[in-house]
């Protein structure tokens, strides 16, 4: 992990970012800290394949229930993905 992403070393709370300097989630408040990290990290190239690949497999379904599946295996999966890396 790059150095500027790491945790602040004065709060536990907020995080260094190469274009916004430090946020700290006690001055947004969380809902804004939340949706700015959220931004910030859609910007991943890895999701945007996924995402591109996740779209190329859905364009081509007729049924929206397998549509679903597919979607929401792909929302579950990396819901408890980044669970696991934010809970170690």
């Amino acid at each position: 992990m790059p150095r500027h992403w790491a945790p602040s070393s004065t709060s536990s709370h907020s995080t260094e970012t190469p274009w916004f300097g430090r946020l700290s989630a006690g001055e947004l408040g969380l809902p804004l800290f939340t949706i700015v990290i959220g931004l910030l990290d859609g910007f991943n190239p890895c999701v945007m394949w996924m995402l591109l690949f996740l779209l190329s497999l859905l364009v081509n379904l007729q049924d929206r229930r397998k549509m679903a599946v597919i979607a929401g295996t792909f929302v579950l999966i990396s819901g408890l993905v980044y669970f696991a890396f934010m809970a170690t």
